[in-house]
C-alpha cells in the first residue's frame, strides 16, 4: 500500500516543487500565458520547506514568462 511505498519514493508524496522528477520548468514554459490559480499541495513533513517551495514557484513562473 501507499504507506509501504513511501520510504522508497514511490508513493504520492506531495513533495515541494522541484524536488521530484516532474519537469515543472518545462511545464511552465509551455504555459506562458496561463493566468489561473496555481495550488501547491505539499505533504506532511515538508512544512519547513514551504517558503522554499513558494520561492521556487515564483522563480519558475518568472523565467517562463508568467507572473
Amino acid at each position: 500500500d501507499e504507506g509501504d511505498r513511501r520510504p522508497y519514493g514511490e508513493a504520492d508524496l506531495h513533495l515541494p516543487l522541484g524536488w521530484g522528477s516532474i519537469p515543472f520548468r518545462d511545464v511552465f514554459a509551455r504555459l506562458p500565458d496561463y493566468r489561473g490559480d496555481l495550488i501547491l499541495e505539499i505533504g506532511p513533513g515538508f512544512e519547513d520547506s514551504l517558503a522554499e517551495a513558494r520561492s521556487t514557484v515564483r522563480e519558475m513562473l518568472s523565467t517562463a514568462g508568467g507572473s
